[in-house]
């Protein structure tokens, strides 16, 4: 009987699309919906103010204030002067805090409602996207809905700092949806579509490094989702997919190239900035399973959530996380291959998955192996699988459509439902950096970093015996923390023991030879005990670190002064004067100081 049915529907012919589902007759009604649901779950994040890396990059940027010189400063080296703590070159993302600053100051609230307008455009992408590969409005709706709610997200969508993660999200999914419309029958559709992919993609690198997986994932779709053939996966299947979309691929290649010798060969972060290695090259390729199902873990079971994850690699291989790891990943692998013939999207999601993951993987040394917010766009490969699998699976067990519906959409709304509240609970740990960690330390109570800027919030409060606990622990938990030496010698200072602070600007100085503000800081200790010798030594140190730092190049004119070399004193107060023109103490003290080696070399 079923052998003559599949006889009849051969005859008949390929039929044609499926009418959209009447709930949902056009795009427009999803999109609406899933801008209204990241409204919700994240409204409670406009009251939030400024945390964790937002002082750096915007409130104590004083760069902002500078129009002239900001904007100049986007496309050469100076960048990295006036975007604060950005270690790459990521001009998009700090010309949208220049942008809301030129709007409302340094009021949180617009900040975060920029992050908000980004998010819900990123989830309407994620939703077209999902139209596309799964082909079924309803599915891709459910898609478009986990990527709002998902709990993982919220570090990227709540710090303003990391407003570069949902840019190169938004531009990586523009990039790959205008790819995919180069089919269309038109070419002079095909060619502006093939432009704008490139143009988006450059604006997505220039945006935050990850979108660089993007030519990657272009040709997984040829080869997954775009083939008509149905050919299997062979090596066979690639190189041919290669030869044929060759020419797209080479702009793309082209973009890729440009984009990295920008970013090692022209716009090269300055020395300086404080690196960790975490392990020898072999080691992160061989522990590399272990390390990606880290963020699997985080895309299923988001649980508890953290601004630090403690990260070191195994002892042994041996060892049972290790091995989880690898049996998770292997297996996941392995499933793409075998599912490649009844579901192409699922298989294409779990690579998506794994790609996008890359630039993060360790593999390359970064300085935090685990974040959150470096889910932003891997997560969308986990948003696709999992209603597509669950779509398959009720289909499968469930014979009349409407009933499979339902079998769907009841687990994956409650799931939903969950990672909204998570997400909506979240929020307020963000709203300053004191709540921040304090809420941190509970939940990751090994990390370092948490202490150090729980003590940092203490320390601004004026609560120094509980800061220099919290600097304590931190030094417990990672004897190479010089930042918390550091700090834990401000507090000694702070009560009034400059010998204790001396010894802990050195213990830092120790770990950390180019820590700018130590050598500073020591410099003033020194300068008012009146030992101008070690003055001048941290003073000239201070300027090999920041040569156009001003304050170094002033005071150590002032310490050669009070030694009465006044032709050094000068030398330094004139490149203090090229530095801040407009000073008027330097030109003070130049001017007495000439006329003071004028007098003494004039004749009796």
């Amino acid at each position: 009987m079923k052998q003559k049915k599949i006889i009849q529907a051969a005859k008949k012919g390929p039929q044609p699309e499926a009418a959209p589902s009447k709930a949902i007759p056009t795009r427009l009604p999803a999109m609406a919906l899933l801008v209204l649901v990241c409204v919700v779950v994240y409204y409670n994040m406009l009251s939030n103010g400024f945390a964790f890396d937002d002082f750096g990059s915007i409130v104590n940027n004083p760069y902002l204030k500078q129009p002239g010189q900001f904007l100049a400063s986007l496309f050469n080296l100076s960048y990295f002067k006036v975007a604060g703590l950005e270690a790459s070159y990521r001009p998009v993302a700090t010309l949208s805090y220049f942008l809301i600053y030129c709007l409302a100051g340094l009021d949180p609230f617009y900040y975060h409602l920029l992050s908000l307008v980004l998010h819900a455009l990123a989830t309407v992408l994620v939703y077209r996207l999902a139209d596309a590969i799964l082909e079924n409005h309803f599915t891709a709706l459910l898609a478009g809905l986990l990527f709002a709610v998902h709990p993982a997200l919220t570090e990227a969508v709540d710090c303003i700092s990391f407003n570069d993660d949902l840019l190169a999200g938004i531009f990586f999914l523009a990039a790959l949806l205008s790819y995919i419309k180069i089919k269309a029958d038109s070419a002079a559709v095909g060619s502006r579509n093939y432009w704008l992919a490139l143009i988006f993609y450059f604006l997505g690198l220039l945006s935050k490094e990850m979108a660089i997986t993007l030519p990657a994932i272009v040709v997984l779709y040829d080869l997954v989702l775009a083939d008509v053939g149905h050919s299997p996966l062979t090596v066979k299947h690639l190189f041919t997919t290669l030869k044929k979309r060759l020419t797209f691929y080479a702009g793309f290649a082209v973009v890729s190239i440009v984009y990295l010798w920008l970013r090692f060969f022209i716009l090269v972060t300055p020395g300086g900035y404080q690196q960790f290695s975490y392990g020898r090259l072999l080691e992160r390729i061989i522990y590399l399973p272990g390390h990606l199902f880290s963020f699997v873990k985080l895309a299923i079971f988001p649980y508890p959530l953290s601004p630090d994850y403690v990260f070191s690699y195994p002892n042994s291989f041996l060892d049972s996380s290790n091995l989880i790891g690898l049996a998770v990943v292997t297996g996941l692998i392995a499933a793409s291959f075998v599912i490649y013939r009844y579901s192409k999207a699922i298989s294409f999601g779990i690579w998506w998955f794994f790609i996008t993951l890359m630039p993060v993987a360790n593999l390359i040394e970064i300085y935090n192996p685990i974040a959150e917010r470096y889910l932003y766009i891997p997560i969308i490969g986990f948003c696709l699988v999992v209603p597509a699998a669950v779509n398959g699976l009720a289909r499968k067990w469930v014979s009349r459509p409407r009933a499979a519906t339902t079998a769907t959409l009841i687990p994956l709304v409650g799931i939903s439902f969950v990672y909204a509240a998570v997400s909506m609970a979240r929020n307020p740990d963000w709203q300053n950096n004191f709540v921040l960690w304090s809420k941190t330390v509970r939940t990751m109570p090994n990390s370092p970093l948490a202490h150090g800027n729980l003590g940092r919030e203490y320390q601004d409060q004026g609560r120094f015996d509980e800061a220099q606990k919290q600097f304590e622990i931190a030094i417990g938990l990672d004897p190479r923390d010089f930042k918390s030496y550091y700090n834990l010698g401000l507090v000694y200072y702070q009560k009034g023991d400059p010998v204790r602070a001396v010894q802990y600007f050195k213990r830092a100085l120790a770990i950390y030879p180019n820590f700018f503000s130590a050598h500073y800081n020591l410099a003033l200790l020194y300068h008012k005990q009146g030992q101008l010798d070690l003055a001048i030594e941290h003073y000239l140190k201070l300027i090999a670190i920041k040569p156009q730092n001003f304050v170094a190049h002033y005071n150590l004119g002032l310490a050669y002064a009070m030694q009465g070399k006044l032709s050094p004193a000068i030398s330094q107060w004139e490149i203090a004067r090229r530095i801040d023109p407009q000073n008027s103490a330097v030109e003070r003290d130049l001017n007495k100081a000439r006329k003071i080696l004028q007098n003494s070399n004039s004749p009796n």
